[in-house]
């Protein structure tokens, strides 16, 4: 049985994780200006277009946005109590503004144990918005960040789930079914 403090302190490390893992999305990419003067809503099917069937892959970590609205992360943990890495499976959507949102519930286990601890995440999302001349924006909600051109998250996309073997090999460690 988990008592209170370890899960405050795993509620903590799953906000400092998924905080992490957009804020390396949005910290590698050039900083822009603030939001495009007369910017208008994206195109919810665009957006999707653009996600669905890709990873994002980050130095340490990457994310798997499957057509179907299933999501899988990895990313290492913070905490040093727990094992190295952590896996997070959950669903992401875009709404009719073009907001893409997720939330997923993560997976990981202390160092030593071989049971594995779940802990969900806060719902994330990132508005993006087409300026006048037909460029997609987008900023994360819970980031003090600017807003920045979304063609330069595609240079750290890759079609297809590039990362599926691994993926199921840690999801295997940690007892998670998908």
């Amino acid at each position: 049985m988990t008592h209170l403090p370890q899960t405050a302190t795993i509620r903590k490390t799953a906000s400092l994780v998924a905080t992490a893992a957009l804020a390396l999305s949005v910290l590698s990419l050039p900083a822009e200006a603030g939001k495009p003067k007369g910017a208008k809503n994206a195109d919810p099917k665009g957006v999707i277009k653009f996600y669905a069937g890709y990873t994002t892959e980050w130095s340490n970590g990457w994310a798997y946005w499957a057509p179907n609205g299933q999501l899988r992360i990895f990313w290492p943990n913070q905490d040093k109590s727990y094992t190295k890495n952590a896996v997070a499976i959950g669903t992401w959507s875009v709404n009719s503004k073009g907001t893409q949102c997720y939330q997923a519930d993560w997976h990981a286990r202390k160092k030593g144990s071989q049971t594995t601890e779940v802990f969900e995440a806060k719902k994330r999302c990132r508005d993006h918005v087409v300026d006048k001349e037909g460029v997609v924006w987008a900023k994360d909600r819970d980031s003090d960040g600017d807003w920045w051109k979304l063609e330069h998250e595609r240079k750290k996309m890759k079609k297809g789930e590039t990362k599926k073997s691994a993926f199921r090999a840690l999801a295997k460690k940690f007892g998670v079914a998908y």
